[in-house]
């Protein structure tokens, strides 16, 4: 079941307990706005080392870092470095933006890792492996896409 199945029912997760905590905040003001549909906890099951956090207008603005491996100047241990300058520097999100051959090894990397919600540009991946050609690029394989990284542990897209 999910964050928002829950609210709705008026049942409080440990995420969202978890995500108050850092919040200051209570877990049913969590949970009603979750219910409400005026909050996210980007929580993705296979992201084992998680700590969730609360996104909506009842709460802080979060402040996310954007890495990731490029395929002309870095390196999957150098995006591992710049991870760990990312949980050390407080941020609440990481945007992976991975793009190259590697990419996918790079985000699991980073999903032991991260203690962060990760999100993800499926587009960009999807575009590398259509060889970089939009004639190439097809709904299938973006939803492939879509659904190799959630079930990697991708805690949320765009």
């Amino acid at each position: 079941m999910t964050q928002f199945e829950q609210a709705l029912k008026g049942i409080v997760t440990q995420a969202m307990t978890a995500a108050a905590a850092r919040e200051e905040s209570e877990p049913s003001l969590v949970c009603s706005e979750l219910a409400a549909g005026r909050a996210v906890i980007p929580v993705n099951p296979a992201h084992t080392c998680l700590q969730p956090w609360v996104v909506g207008r009842a709460f802080r603005t979060k402040i996310n870092a954007n890495i990731g491996l490029s395929s002309e100047c870095s390196s999957a241990d150098e995006e591992l470095i710049k991870l760990k300058a990312v949980v050390d520097a407080k941020a609440e999100f990481v945007m992976d933006l991975s793009i190259g051959a590697n990419a996918r090894l790079v985000r699991q990397r980073m999903l032991k890792q991260s203690p962060l919600p990760l999100g993800t540009v499926p587009l960009y991946e999807a575009f590398g492996l259509a060889g970089g050609k939009s004639a190439d690029l097809s709904g299938k394989l973006l939803l492939r896409v879509i659904r190799e990284q959630a079930e990697q542990g991708v805690d949320f897209m765009t």
